[in-house]
């Protein structure tokens, strides 16, 4: 299951931008992509080598002269002049960006988890969403999942916080992000388990039992993102 969620999570990110520019992404084709892995689909070396091998554009995390990770979430979750924000669910101006009053690009898999605060993990767009700065710093690095999956019900807090969307929910250590966002998150963190699972130094998992692993690296809760 984990590996059909990659490939629907690949299928959404090379349609959407094979959009924005066909001479850049014309090698995206679905139809071809998958070809060598028709009959692998539960081979998941095979599936790592291949977006490992093919995934090979890595951008600078800030760069005053090229184009960097603000400008691809621009690019990706823009319209027009302004940018859709994961957490609240809304849309916010595109500039300016980076301060406590407007928005910043939140990890979904947290740098803490296993990304680092360097490397192709850490620039990875695929983990990357822009995010109001408050709602961000109230997600923290807290495991995805629903209110009561490892803490009592009158520990939650709904909506997560008071700027993020009405059907988000938080208690000390799950965040549950809005409705609407749910399956791609689950996407981006499938991909990102597949992508870096051992490999480039590192070692990213999804898990059931995130809270006893140590050290702990996991992301949670795998069971709930499979739904989502």
């Amino acid at each position: 299951m984990i590996i059909v969620a990659t490939i629907i999570g690949l299928f959404f990110y090379l349609s959407v931008e094979g959009e924005l520019s066909d001479d850049l992404y014309s090698g995206c084709d679905i139809s071809t992509y998958y070809d060598t892995l028709s009959s692998h689909l539960n081979n998941r070396g095979m599936m790592h080598d291949l977006i490992k091998k093919t995934h090979t554009n890595s951008l600078p995390y800030t760069s005053s002269k090229n184009e960097d990770v603000w400008s691809a979430l621009i690019d990706l979750d823009g319209v027009l002049t302004q940018v859709h924000l994961i957490y609240t669910d809304s849309m916010t101006n595109a500039f300016p960006h980076g301060t406590s009053e407007t928005w910043n690009r939140e990890h979904i898999f947290p740098k803490s988890l296993g990304v680092g605060t360097s490397g192709p993990a850490f620039t990875d767009v695929h983990s990357l969403k822009p995010a109001d700065a408050n709602v961000n710093s109230a997600r923290g690095n807290k495991w995805f999942g629903e209110c009561g999956t490892i803490n009592p019900m009158d520990e939650c807090v709904i909506p997560a916080h008071r700027e993020a969307s009405l059907d988000t929910a938080a208690d000390k250590n799950i965040f549950l992000p809005p409705l609407d966002e749910r399956g791609d998150i689950a996407r981006s963190l499938f991909y990102m388990a597949l992508r870096y699972d051992g490999s480039d130094g590192y070692d990213l998992k999804l898990s059931d039992c995130p809270q006893q692993e140590d050290p702990k690296t996991h992301m949670g809760y795998l069971s709930q993102l499979l739904k989502w």
